[in-house]
């Protein structure tokens, strides 16, 4: 009796675990997707101008790293900052302030784009009229650096001393290519 209860459980492990003991009738797929969407990172560094004397200017460069996926066209823009002049018949001046609080020593300065545009203001892109038009670029999937001069004409006699600052935004505007 225990012999053959032994057979019928080993015939019973065999018979489940044999291939020959499933049978398909039928087969089915499915499909697997994901959609990669446009999508950019960027960097920049505060920008330290230095020691200001009204008879000589300043003139500085910065970077501002963009890194997006293979093939995202995108334009690079500037706002206008924490504080912002438009002179009549000119470009626009951001304006640095005394202890980054607005009062009535502002400290004008301009920045200019990048090349192959070159001498030409990076104004305000959020804005019409678009004073510096924004920078086109495609990715290659691999980081690039943008590099821009920094200004600070001479003159500024009316100047209370100490730190002047103002805070400017990088605007990425992703343009292509379009989701499928």
């Amino acid at each position: 009796m225990k012999r053959l209860l032994f057979f019928l459980v080993v015939l019973g492990i065999v018979f489940v675990f044999s291939p020959a003991a499933y049978c398909v009738d039928e087969t089915g797929t499915f499909s697997v997707f994901a959609t990669v969407e446009p999508e950019c990172q960027v960097t920049s560094t505060s920008l330290d101008m230095g020691l200001y004397l009204p008879s000589k200017g300043l003139k500085k460069k910065g970077t501002v790293t963009v890194h997006c996926n293979d093939d995202t066209e995108i334009e690079i823009g500037l706002d206008r900052g924490s504080h912002y002049t438009e002179k009549t018949g000119n470009a626009p001046y951001r304006e640095m302030t005394l202890g980054g609080n607005a009062n009535t020593d502002f400290l004008e300065y301009q920045i200019w784009q990048p090349a192959p545009t070159g001498d030409q203001p990076w104004g305000d892109s959020t804005n019409t009229p678009n004073y510096g038009e924004r920078v086109s670029w495609t990715s290659s999937g691999n980081p690039k650096n943008f590099n821009f001069d920094v200004e600070i004409p001479i003159g500024q006699h009316h100047l209370t001393p100490g730190q002047y600052s103002d805070v400017v935004n990088v605007l990425l505007y992703i343009t292509g290519p379009p989701m499928p």
